[in-house]
């Protein structure tokens, strides 16, 4: 029988990429391959809903073109918005990846000097930015300051960004016609039923140990989409706990029985 911690070593490292995700990770791919080419580079500006798997999509794609440090000179980093950002922190935060701590006391004008620096030295090739919604944390002279710099790394270097939030982050794209200008917009939506949903379910479920002894109907994907958010994270939540606890539990009950149990709580485990 197969423990909980056993379980969680299985799933931990799988997941599933919603179709559009897929087409998002191709437009990365172009971004990050034709940045070289122009001297502005295209930046992509990535919309969606809490749970929907952008951490998923960034860490495939990372994984599949190239990381912080990677001998053929082809970086990336990734980063998160501080929750109250500012111009020095926002650059700091790119600083940090490289591993670089001892300039927090120096000036913003120092720490693009060091990050100039860096970019000759690692080659770095993209730049991702998760919850791009937290500018809308700072005062809006400080927005227009962090935009700068990010404009001015895409003048500067020719390094394509690739900025991933909720959808006020579009409202961000008002805030300079540049800015706007050099970014295209694509969102991943919530899941709705058709043959790519249906596909993502079999897919994951194939993936978790008892497969033989699950039964995946009409039922199954109508109790999905009713009593989950729809997101992709709210979704393999929902059927990972579920699997686990018909893996582990009466043989007797029902896959459908369990997921449904298991969609209602408040907290997917017992």
């Amino acid at each position: 029988m197969m423990t909980d911690l056993h379980f969680q070593e299985f799933f931990k490292d799988r997941f599933v990429l919603h179709e559009q995700a897929q087409s998002i990770m191709s437009e990365m791919t172009h971004v990050h391959k034709m940045s070289k080419l122009n001297s502005r580079p295209r930046n992509l500006l990535i919309i969606a809903l809490a749970g929907a798997g952008k951490t998923a999509l960034v860490n495939a794609f990372i994984s599949e073109h190239g990381i912080l440090g990677s001998t053929d000179q082809n970086s990336i980093v990734s980063v998160q918005m501080p929750a109250v950002a500012t111009e020095k922190g926002v650059m700091l935060a790119f600083l940090e990846e490289f591993n670089i701590d001892f300039v927090r006391t120096h000036t913003l004008e120092a720490l693009t000097k060091v990050f100039r620096n860096i970019v000759k030295d690692t080659g770095l090739s993209l730049i991702v930015i998760d919850e791009f919604n937290n500018l809308f944390a700072a005062p809006k002279n400080k927005v227009l300051g962090i935009l700068n710099i990010l404009k001015w790394i895409g003048n500067e270097f020719h390094i394509p960004i690739v900025a991933l939030g909720t959808n006020v982050s579009n409202r961000l794209l008002t805030y300079d016609s540049q800015f706007r200008e050099r970014y295209k917009v694509s969102t991943i939506d919530a899941w709705s039923d058709g043959e790519n949903f249906r596909n993502f379910v079999f897919t994951f479920l194939e993936q978790l140990p008892g497969k033989d002894d699950r039964k995946i109907d009409e039922r199954t994907f109508k109790l999905l989409l009713s009593l989950t958010s729809r997101t992709t994270n709210d979704v393999i939540s929902v059927l990972a706990h579920s699997a686990y606890e018909h893996y582990n539990g009466p043989k007797a009950k029902k896959f459908n029985t369990v997921l449904k149990d298991v969609a209602k709580r408040d907290g997917y485990l017992n």
